[in-house]
């Protein structure tokens, strides 16, 4: 009887993640490029918040630990709990310098039209840009690239 409702279980929430990820919000495609020296130290992918670890965990393929000086890492996030809004939260650090990265999409409402939305704070001396490089207005996904000096 146990294992019958251990079964039953498993597969009401494999139906539910199933289900889920079929009204799952737009995409957005993140870019993130570390233009510090080539002596500089790598910059850290750091998660402090709710927000952060949400982005990661519906991140595909995850982000890197680390970037190396020069180096480029790409991933994409999809928010599963939402059929029309998606965000992301980001942060990275080099030393003592960190930058927090954030991007959101909301839906227009009535004759609104959608919004994305782009944020990077930085301290510590770093210098941190975020720019939203694409929007699709067809499927909502977008485009943006988070750069860190």
């Amino acid at each position: 009887m146990k294992i019958r409702k251990v079964t039953l279980a498993l597969l009401a929430v494999g139906s539910l993640a199933i289900s889920v990820t079929a009204y799952a919000g737009p995409p957005v495609n993140i870019t993130f490029k570390h233009l510090g020296a080539s002596n500089a130290p790598k910059a850290e992918y750091t998660i402090i918040s709710q927000n952060e670890s949400l982005t990661y965990a519906y991140a595909s393929p995850k982000p890197a630990d680390s970037v190396p000086a020069g180096a480029t890492n790409t991933y994409t996030v999809t928010n599963t709990l939402s059929p029309t809004i998606n965000m992301a939260a980001v942060r990275y650090r080099m030393g003592s310098k960190s930058c927090e990265f954030y991007t959101a999409y909301v839906p227009g409402v009535g004759s609104m039209p959608p919004t994305w939305s782009k944020r990077a704070r930085s301290s510590g001396g770093a210098r941190c840009q975020a720019n939203i490089t694409r929007t699709n207005f067809t499927d909502h996904s977008w485009d943006i690239e988070f750069t860190m000096r």
